[in-house]
C-alpha cells in the first residue's frame, strides 16, 4: 500500500521522506548489502535503473541516489569475483578502446573551450556513462546474464507502456507515477497544441528515442522465443511501445520506426523461410519413420535435419495477432500524429527555407546551421566539448533565416543533431573517431549474429540483429537530437560489446 501511495501521490510523501533521512540511510545500506549478496540479479536491476531513469526520479522526491549506490555495490561485488570476470578482455575489446579514444578527443578539447566549467561537466557526464558501460559489460559476461539484461529492458518498457496505457484509457494524467509518465503541452503542427508524452526523461523527443531501443528487440524475439504466450506478450509489448512512441509526437522517432521496419523485413523473411523449410523437413522425417527404422536395423546411421522450433501455422497465427494489435494501435493513434509526421520533410536538407507555421522546425534549422558555422570556422578541433550553447550567440548572427522570433525560445540551445554536435564541439577528429565507434559496434554485432546462427543459437542471433537495428534507429533519431542522455547510447554499446564477446567465445569453442 505504501508503494502505491508513493508512486501515485509522491507529493504527499516528500515531506515525510525528508523527515525520515536516517531511515533512508539505513534503507540505502540494506539495499547495498542485498545487491552485493545477490549480485546475479544486479545486471537486470542496473539496466532497469538506467532505462527508467529511476534514480533521478527518486532523487526528485528526496531519496538518495540509488544508482550511485547500486554502481558502487556492483563494482565491489565484481571485485570480489574478479577471478572470473573477463576484465582484460573488456578493457582490450575493440569497442571499449574505440569509445575510450572518442572520449579522449572530447577531454582534450576542453583545453581550448571558452567555458571550462561547462566542458568539465560534460566530460564528467560522458565519463559516468563510460563507467556504466564498463560495469554492464563486465556483468553481462555470459549468455544468461546478457538475456537477463534484455529481459530487464523489455520489462522496463512494459512498465512504462502499462502506465501510459492506464493513463490513456482512464484519461487521467494527474498521476505521474514518480515522474515516470509525464507530459508537456507543445505545438503539434501549425497552431495545434496538445499534450506530448515526455516520460521519465522529461522530453518527448528524447523519450521516443529511448523507446526505439525496445521495438526491434520485441519484434524479433516475439517471433523466435519459445512458448506461445511469451510470443503473444512480447508482440503485444511491441505494439504498446509503438503506440507510446506515437504519443510523443516525435517526428524523428517516426522516421526511425520506418527505417527500422524496413531493416526488419529481411530477418523476418529469413525466419519465415527457415520455419517453413524446417516444417517440411519434419514432415519428411515423419513420413520416413518406417524407412529410418529399417536403416537403423541394418546398422547404418541416417541424419535428418532438425525442425525449426516454430511451425508455419504458429508463425502465421503470430502474424495475425500482430496485425490485429497493429490495427488497434492505428485506431488508437491521436489524429495529429499523421499531420505531425508529414512535416518531417521540412527539416531535411534541401527543404525550403521560407517562413513556416511550425516554429520548432525553423528553430532546429537555425540550431543546425549554427553548428555548421562553428565547424566551418574550427574544422579540426571544434569549439570544445559541451560549448555549443556557450558559443551560440556569437555564431547565430552569421546564420541568415526568415524565421520569426519564438516566444518559447529556450535559454540553453543545442544543435539537435548528434553528428553536427560532435563536429562543432570536437571537430573532424572527434567525428571520425565517433564514426569508428559506430562501425566497430555495428561490425561486432554482425559477426556475433553470424556466429550464433552457425552455432544454432537462434535466440541470440535475433538479439544481435535487433541490437544492430536498435542502434540504427537510435542514430536516425539522432539526426534530429543532440546527445542529451549519453547513458542510453552507452547502454546500447554495452549490449553490443557483450554480445560480440560472447559470440567470439562461442566461435572459439566451435
Amino acid at each position: 500500500m505504501a508503494a502505491v501511495v508513493l508512486i501515485s501521490r509522491p507529493e504527499a510523501t516528500s515531506g515525510a521522506l525528508r523527515a525520515a533521512t536516517p531511515l533512508l540511510l539505513l534503507f540505502s545500506l540494506v539495499f547495498g548489502v542485498l545487491v552485493i549478496r545477490f549480485s546475479a540479479v544486479g545486471t537486470a536491476v542496473l539496466v532497469a535503473f538506467i532505462y527508467l531513469d529511476l534514480s533521478e526520479a527518486l532523487v526528485r522526491y528526496h531519496f538518495p541516489s540509488l544508482l550511485q549506490l547500486l554502481v558502487v555495490a556492483l563494482v565491489f561485488a565484481a571485485w570480489l569475483k574478479r577471478d572470473t570476470a573477463p576484465v582484460p578482455e573488456i578493457l582490450l575489446h575493440p569497442l571499449t578502446m574505440a569509445i575510450a579514444a572518442w572520449l579522449l578527443t572530447g577531454f582534450v578539447s576542453t583545453a581550448w573551450a571558452a567555458d571550462r566549467e561547462v566542458a568539465d561537466r560534460r566530460a564528467e557526464e560522458l565519463l559516468k556513462a563510460f563507467v556504466l558501460y564498463l560495469l554492464l559489460t563486465a556483468l553481462m559476461r555470459n549468455r544468461h546474464r546478457l538475456m537477463q539484461g534484455i529481459g530487464a529492458l523489455l520489462a522496463s518498457a512494459g512498465l512504462l507502456g502499462g502506465l501510459v496505457m492506464w493513463q490513456f484509457i482512464t484519461g487521467n494524467r494527474t498521476q505521474d507515477f514518480l515522474g515516470l509518465v509525464r507530459y508537456e503541452e507543445a505545438q503539434i503542427y501549425g497552431d495545434v497544441v496538445e499534450a506530448r508524452l515526455s516520460g521519465p526523461v522529461g522530453d518527448p523527443n528524447l523519450f521516443a528515442q529511448v523507446l526505439l531501443i525496445i521495438l526491434p528487440i520485441a519484434v524479433l524475439l516475439g517471433v523466435s522465443v519459445k512458448g506461445r504466450w511469451k510470443r503473444v506478450a512480447i508482440i503485444a509489448l511491441a505494439c504498446v511501445v509503438l503506440l507510446t512512441i506515437a504519443l510523443t509526437y516525435s517526428r524523428g522517432a517516426m522516421l526511425a520506426v520506418v527505417v527500422m521496419a524496413v531493416m526488419m523485413i529481411k530477418p523476418l523473411q529469413v525466419r519465415l523461410k527457415n520455419s517453413i523449410s524446417g516444417r517440411g523437413r519434419s514432415d519428411d522425417a515423419h513420413r520416413g519413420d518406417a524407412e529410418d527404422a529399417e536403416v537403423r536395423r541394418e546398422g547404418r546411421t541416417l541424419c535428418v535435419p532438425s525442425a525449426s522450433s516454430a511451425s508455419p501455422r504458429l508463425l502465421f497465427s503470430m502474424t495475425g495477432i500482430a496485425a490485429i494489435l497493429g490495427l488497434l494501435v492505428f485506431l488508437l493513434l491521436p489524429a495529429g500524429v499523421t499531420q505531425r509526421f508529414l512535416t518531417v520533410g521540412e527539416i531535411l536538407p534541401g527543404a525550403d527555407d521560407s517562413l513556416r507555421g511550425d516554429s520548432s522546425i525553423a528553430e532546429r534549422r537555425i540550431y543546425m546551421a549554427v553548428a555548421s558555422a562553428m565547424f566551418s570556422r574550427h574544422p579540426l578541433q571544434g569549439v570544445g566539448l559541451g560549448n555549443y550553447p556557450v558559443e551560440y550567440d556569437e555564431y547565430v548572427g552569421e546564420v541568415g533565416s526568415s524565421a520569426r522570433i519564438y516566444p518559447r525560445a529556450r535559454p540553453t540551445r543545442y544543435p539537435h543533431n548528434l553528428f553536427l554536435e560532435i563536429a562543432a564541439e570536437t571537430g573532424i577528429i572527434g567525428l571520425i573517431v565517433f564514426t569508428v565507434v559506430i562501425v566497430v559496434a555495428w561490425s561486432g554485432l554482425g559477426r556475433a549474429e553470424r556466429t550464433f546462427l552457425a552455432t544454432g543459437d537462434e535466440e541470440l542471433a535475433h538479439v544481435a540483429t535487433a541490437l544492430r537495428i536498435a542502434l540504427a534507429g537510435f542514430l536516425v533519431a539522432s539526426l534530429f537530437l543532440h546527445l542529451a542522455l549519453a547513458r542510453y547510447l552507452f547502454l546500447l554499446f554495452a549490449f553490443a560489446s557483450s554480445a560480440g564477446r560472447i559470440g567470439r567465445e562461442a566461435r572459439t569453442v566451435a
